[in-house]
């Protein structure tokens, strides 16, 4: 998988956001996002999954040499957010077979199997409302990480995770295939100490 940006640029109202971006990712490599708060981080996440258009430049999908259509992106990407809420009037198990139903699970896992691989076992039957922010955002990085998704999309992962969830994400995260593209947006580098290419927002202001 390859996703090339060129000359990107991404304004809301008359502020810039990102300008003359020109970068490509490709699953080759693993790559971390980061910046100050405010530089776009977030925003390119959003305009890599297709949830936001570009202002000026292009941006391309490419899998195996074969173009992939900006409106058929959503088919290939897992995307886990903050801002990103998940339904809590669900169970667990009624949560995971909904989402499962849109999003192919990978071959080496069973759905019944999630629970205790989210070290949720226990809660499959408590609705997501009453899950704890650190239970929710393994919930939230799992539906990411355990799908057969050709990109990997993940801001702030490590958001309300205490320690033994942190060593969970690191351990997961680092698990994906190698034909999946793995970017991250954080300023924590915990989080993405094991990414091989780090691009900083900053330069594109």
């Amino acid at each position: 998988m390859k996703v090339h940006l060129k000359n990107a640029c991404k304004r809301f109202s008359r502020e810039w956001i990102f300008k003359n971006l020109d970068v490509t990712f490709d699953n080759s490599f693993t790559y971390a996002i980061t910046g100050p708060n405010g530089s776009g981080k977030s925003t390119l996440l959003q305009v890599i999954s297709g949830n936001m258009l570009l202002s000026e430049g292009s941006i391309q999908y490419k899998i195996n040499d074969k173009a992939i259509e900006p409106d058929q992106i959503y088919k290939y990407t897992a995307l886990t957010a903050p801002y990103l809420e998940i339904p809590e009037e669900l169970t667990l198990t009624e949560l995971l077979h909904f989402h499962f139903k849109f999003k192919k699970l990978k071959d080496t896992y069973r759905l019944q199997d999630l629970p205790e691989l989210l070290q949720l076992h226990g809660s499959e039957n408590k609705k997501i409302r009453d899950f704890s922010t650190g239970m929710r955002q393994r919930l939230k990085l799992g539906l990411s990480l355990f799908a057969d998704a050709e990109i990997v999309l993940l801001d702030e992962p490590a958001t309300n995770l205490d320690k033994s969830g942190v060593e969970w994400y690191l351990h997961r995260v680092q698990q994906l295939e190698k034909h999946q593209l793995l970017i991250i947006c954080s300023n924590r580098i915990d989080e993405y100490e094991f990414c091989t290419k780090i691009i900083d927002m900053h330069s594109f202001k």
